[in-house]
Order: structure tokens, then C-alpha cells, then sequence
């Protein structure tokens, strides 16, 4: 399987593992989710390019790598800059992000998922 394929697998688990979490209103470890759903479709998006993903959990910084090759990838900062904190948010004492509320969770479920039907749109995938 190719590699950006993979990317997109992981994602799709993590998206439906944070869509499991929020039924079970366990939202900070759902945000996680999103987030990490978020940062493996931008990865998988670069791994179609050739390009190498960063070992970064920073959404904006992926967000703009995807840009130097789409520029439609700019619709994506928001969110980036939104679900960026959810890497450590409640996973460690010190995150300094509030709690999230189920409306909350219930938006970074959904841009989660644009942004992950977006990159499978580049290319048909």
C-alpha cells in the first residue's frame, strides 16, 4: 500500500475513534483524536508529494508546508490554529487549554472531517 494511503487509514481511525470518545463524553481525549486525525491527513496529503513529513504535531506548520503545493490548503489555518492545542490539551496537567464543551467537539469532530475529505479529494483518493 502506498505510503500517503496509509497516512489516510490512520486518520480515518483516528476520526472514527473520536466520534466513539464523544458518545462515551470522554471529549479531551476525543479533541486528541481530532487532532490527530487532522495531522496524519496533512501528512498522508505530503507523503503524495514526496515530501517527507516532519516529526511535528503542529498543525499551522503543516498547514503551510500543504500550501507550498496547494494553496486551497489556506482554508485549513483556522482549524489548524484551533485544534493544534489538542496534541497535549488534557493529556498533561499543564496544557493550559480549557475544557471543551460538547459543541466544541462536536465542531473539531467536523473540521476534522473536511479536512480529511478534502486531502482524499486531491488526486482521487
Amino acid at each position: 500500500m502506498q505510503k500517503h494511503k496509509q497516512w489516510l487509514l490512520i486518520a480515518h481511525d483516528d476520526l472514527k475513534a473520536s466520534k466513539i470518545l464523544c458518545v462515551e463524553k470522554l471529549i479531551t481525549i476525543a479533541s486528541y483524536h481530532t487532532q490527530q486525525c487532522v495531522e496524519k491527513a496533512l501528512k498522508g496529503f505530503l507523503a503524495l508529494h514526496k515530501q517527507p513529513p516532519r516529526k511535528t504535531h503542529d498543525l499551522i506548520e503543516l498547514t503551510k508546508i500543504c500550501m507550498q503545493f496547494d494553496v486551497a490548503f489556506g482554508v485549513f489555518l483556522s482549524t489548524a490554529v484551533e485544534l493544534s492545542p489538542y496534541a497535549t490539551a488534557g493529556r498533561y496537567p499543564e496544557s493550559g487549554v480549557e475544557p471543551l464543551s460538547s459543541d466544541d467537539i462536536q465542531r473539531a469532530i467536523q473540521e476534522a472531517e473536511h479536512v480529511l475529505h478534502f486531502v482524499e479529494q486531491q488526486d482521487g483518493l
